[in-house]
């Protein structure tokens, strides 16, 4: 039996964060609420954050950085700087409200449903532990935030000062309609001293507040309050609904469509063994018949080399010294191909192609040749 599971080799780039001065508290000051700066500009040491803050599609920018799951973002960069505005007195902030709009369909892509996984956002100065509260809205009709708004989900998170100079991931479980827009909302709670993250750098969306202490109880564009140039860091991470195959291929809650040729057949199958390093419950069989050196299966998948230039897949063999072919073909470029030779039988092994060596290519497509160029004369099942 085989598997035929492809996973997407993210490309990790170091990232640096900066955090701003600690803000104390003058107790003896009587409350006076008043949208404020914090930019003393002491920084840390560059840190890189692995789970969070690697977003994989900015507006404007092209669809070949499709990946499924995809993560949504106005934001340039994820680094955090030192210019986030809140309202709040003698450095202790107030509710404040922070707010994000994507339009899926006309600026990232994505004209079906969109089923929201988590939603990011960036910390500057978590000094005191705080509660934050994040809303995923859908709005249709006018523009945000004139338009009329449905909360979809929510979901609480505690935040601690081992958050501070980080992006930090919280679980939201939503779906937003198709054609509709998509509104993140964060809310911080009063009380505490506690900056979102942001930084001055390029966004391709608006960075909404509110907050009815400083009499602002509609969101406005956090940069009409002043010289501010504030781009909070917000994102969110979720998968069209029913949208075209892409990678990571893993036959769990995906419908792929298996392009057989010279005799092949190509099935998705519960995992006949599930152990060692393929412990999934589902995989895909294929069959090379006997006497078949060329028999191959086509999937329908955009693969984009530009950044992401390693693939591996866990592979099932009941013979040893199997070698398998990986070849990358469509897209108007010249096919690529990788040949690996496995080294195990009667297990389950991953097998990476590297094309480490190719310029910035992108295709349409993959094709797999099991015992590739071999010619067997019994049948084989992979």
């Amino acid at each position: 039996m085989k598997k035929i599971t492809i996973l997407l080799l993210l490309c990790f780039c170091a990232v640096g964060f900066v955090q701003a001065q600690q803000i104390t508290e003058d107790s003896g000051t009587a409350a006076s609420y008043e949208f404020n700066l914090d930019n003393s500009g002491l920084a840390i040491p560059s840190t890189w954050n692995e789970v969070a803050g690697t977003a994989t599609r900015l507006a404007t920018t092209t669809t070949s950085q499709n990946r499924a799951p995809v993560t949504i973002t106005h934001s340039a960069s994820q680094t955090i700087g030192v210019n986030a505005i809140a309202c709040g007195t003698a450095g202790v902030n107030a509710e404040n409200h922070y707010y994000r709009d994507f339009d899926l369909a006309n600026d990232f892509g994505i004209v079906g449903d969109f089923n929201v996984t988590s939603a990011e956002f960036g910390v500057q100065d978590a000094t005191d532990p705080v509660v934050v509260t994040v809303n995923i809205w859908s709005s249709t009709g006018a523009a945000f935030p004139a338009g009329a708004l449905v909360l979809e989900g929510t979901a609480v998170y505690n935040s601690t000062p081992a958050d501070q100079g980080t992006v930090v991931s919280v679980p939201v479980t939503a779906t937003i309609p198709a054609g509709a827009v998509m509104v993140f909302e964060f809310i911080q709670a009063d009380g505490s001293i506690w900056r979102i993250g942001s930084n001055d750098l390029a966004q391709t969306g608006v960075t909404w507040i509110s907050s009815v202490a400083c009499g602002l109880a509609d969101p406005v564009d956090v940069n009409s309050l002043g010289p501010f140039d504030m781009a909070v860091v917000m994102n969110v991470v979720g998968e069209e609904a029913g949208g075209a195959l892409a990678l990571p291929i893993t036959f769990e809650g995906q419908t792929v469509t298996f392009n057989d040729f010279n005799g092949s057949a190509t099935q998705q199958i519960a995992n006949p063994d599930a152990t060692g390093a393929n412990t999934s419950a589902t995989v895909a069989e294929n069959v090379v018949p006997g006497s078949a050196g060329f028999a191959g299966v086509n999937i329908v998948v955009p693969v984009d080399l530009t950044d992401d230039k390693i693939y591996s897949m866990n592979v099932w063999s009941p013979i040893a010294d199997t070698p398998v072919l990986l070849k990358l073909e469509g897209g108007g470029n010249p096919p690529v191909e990788r040949s690996v030779t496995m080294t195990t039988s009667g297990a389950w092994e991953e097998v990476l192609f590297d094309f480490s060596s190719e310029g910035a290519l992108a295709f349409d497509s993959v094709t797999i040749f099991m015992n590739f160029n071999v010619v067997d004369p019994a049948s084989q099942t992979y």
